[in-house]
Formats: structure tokens, C-alpha cells, sequence
């Protein structure tokens, strides 16, 4: 058994945290990362801010966001990719 968006991790350099939080890139929406979808590996679950139902993103529109910048500090924002 894998574990929790490996596919993601493999293919796009990232590891989305269940219960991180992100900001969309096209909406500008903020929402948190769900549990994987097991048919949907190529992209993050996320529940955003207001919405009932979760979603389905690809990781390249999302900016993941620390935990610094949630709770009011400066913000460090991780792009779609790793550097």
C-alpha cells in the first residue's frame, strides 16, 4: 500500500500535508487538503474555505502554504513545484 499522494510526490516534487492549508492560483480561493482520492491520484482533495464538498485541484494550481502565513506572520508560500 502507498501512502498518502505519492503519485504527487513522485511526479510534481511536492507532498501535500492532509490538513494543510493552500490558496488556489486561478480563484485566489483558500482551502484545506483533504484525504487523497483513491481514483483520483493526480490531483489534491481540497475543502475550501465556505464549501461543503471537497475538490479536486491540480497541484500545479496550488500555492501550499506555511504554517507561519495561516496564523498571521510573513508569508512563505511553496509554488506547485519544489526548488
Amino acid at each position: 500500500m502507498t501512502g498518502q499522494y505519492d503519485y504527487i510526490f513522485k511526479y510534481y516534487g511536492v507532498r501535500p500535508v492532509i490538513g494543510g492549508r493552500v490558496q488556489h492560483t486561478v480563484t485566489s480561493e483558500f482551502g484545506t487538503i483533504m484525504k487523497e482520492a483513491p481514483t483520483h491520484q493526480h490531483y489534491v482533495r481540497v475543502r475550501f474555505d465556505g464549501c461543503r464538498h471537497p475538490g479536486l485541484c491540480h497541484p500545479l494550481e496550488l500555492d501550499f502554504l506555511a504554517p507561519d502565513e495561516i496564523e498571521g506572520g510573513s508569508p512563505t508560500v511553496s509554488k506547485g513545484i519544489s526548488e
